[in-house]
Order: C-alpha cells, then sequence, then structure tokens
C-alpha cells in the first residue's frame, strides 16, 4: 500500500528490509530476492535516484536472467527502465544492447503489433536519434506509428509522442514536408482534444548536432515512465 501511495521513505525502508531478509534467508528463492531488487530499484528510479537505480537493477536483471523463461515480460521491463537509465548518462555501448533486449522480450511476450512494443521501439529510437543515428531511428518509429495509429485510439497521446519524434527525425535528415504534416497533425490533434505537448524530440530532446557528435544527454526522466 505505501509503494502505491508513493510514500517514498517509508516503502523505501521496507524494501531494503525485504531486500536483507531475503538475501539471509536460505529458504529464499533467487527469483525472490530478484523481485525485491527489482522493487527497490523502482522506488530509486521513481524518486529520481537514478544512479543509486542502476546498480539495483543491474543485479536485479543478473538474478532474474538465470530464473526467469526467455522473453518473460517483466525481464523486457526491467531492461528497458535499465536501458533508459544508461542511454541518459550517454552510455550508448551498454544502454543499446539492452533496449533490444527489452524490446525482444515485449515482443515474444505480447506479438510484434502489441502497444507495449510500440512504446520499446520508441525508446530505443530516442537513444539511436541522440547517437546521430538517424536511419534507424527513423525505421523504428515508422514501425512505432504504424503499430499504434491501428492499435490506439486517434487521441492517444502515446501515437502524440511517436508522431512528433518522428518527426523531428525527419527534420534532422532535412525532410521538412513530411516533418511539416506530422507537426501540424499531432497540433491539430492536440487542441483539439487538450493533449500536452509531445514534440519531444524537436524542443526538449536532444538534438543531432552537424558533425555527427551527440551532445550531452539529458536527464532520465526525459523518457518519461516505463509504464505509458
Amino acid at each position: 500500500v505505501e509503494f502505491l501511495l508513493k510514500d517514498f521513505a517509508a516503502c523505501e525502508d521496507l524494501l531494503k528490509a525485504e531486500v536483507v531478509i531475503r538475501e539471509s534467508s536460505r529458504r529464499v528463492s533467487d527469483s525472490d530476492l530478484g523481485v525485491a531488487l527489482n522493487f527497490l530499484g523502482e522506488q530509486y528510479y521513481l524518486s529520481g535516484r537514478h544512479a543509486m537505480a542502476e546498480p539495483v537493477y543491474e543485479r536485479a536483471i543478473e538474478i532474474r536472467r538465470l530464473t526467469y523463461p526467455r522473453g518473460h515480460r517483466l525481464m523486457g521491463e526491467m531492461a528497458n527502465r535499465l536501458a533508459v537509465i544508461k542511454s541518459a548518462s550517454g552510455n550508448y555501448l551498454e544502454s543499446d544492447p539492452l533496449f533490444r533486449e527489452a524490446l525482444a522480450c515485449l515482443e515474444e511476450t505480447y506479438g510484434p503489433e502489441h502497444p507495449e512494443v510500440s512504446r520499446a521501439l520508441n525508446d530505443l529510437a530516442e537513444s539511436l536519434f541522440a547517437q546521430n543515428k538517424l536511419e534507424p531511428a527513423r525505421r523504428l518509429l515508422e514501425r512505432a506509428l504504424n503499430i499504434q495509429e491501428r492499435s490506439l485510439r486517434v487521441n492517444d497521446a502515446r501515437i502524440s509522442r511517436t508522431r512528433s519524434n518522428l518527426a523531428a527525425v525527419y527534420v534532422a535528415r532535412g525532410r521538412y514536408p513530411e516533418a511539416v504534416r506530422l507537426y501540424e497533425k499531432d497540433i491539430s490533434l492536440r487542441q483539439s482534444q487538450s493533449l500536452p505537448d509531445r514534440t519531444a524530440l524537436a524542443t526538449s530532446r536532444r538534438t543531432p548536432r552537424s558533425d555527427g557528435v551527440p551532445p550531452p544527454p539529458n536527464d532520465a526522466n526525459s523518457n518519461g515512465p516505463l509504464r505509458s
């Protein structure tokens, strides 16, 4: 209950105690310890302490790789959250394989056309965009938008995020007419439905430099919570 109510201080103490208990009990499986570590990492992440969340998630993932079946949904969610943290700190060498692992898990769990898959595609595309890898980012975003337009309501904010991100990629590639069409559609929908501004990559995300060197990353919160 305290976790759901986001009473962070009380919840954190309980989660730390839970980890200690599970580590010291010979009767508790490694899988249970992985669950406890995941919740503690989630607590750190939601309270903005991403540097503390990172090693906890890393340990939890190491355990879950040994105890969970390949392609498990929870494994995908945890890998994606850790990838967001690493990508925000510029550690793309480690973040991109984690994003791809998360994507593979979610595709295996839900199928290739599920909205959860489109979110993972978006997260990986944002990381690639920050590295000036525009063409693979474009392909991922076009696939994500195609999934979302077929499976979500037209006024869903997740579509707005993807459309704005794809438009930013088009701008970076000089495909201005296509970008304008996407921006105009997004703005029109937001004005009619009172959606939040989702022109993420174009305004507040990391814009590629002309020399191909990615600028400093934003905070991990720029990707938003894992569960949209």
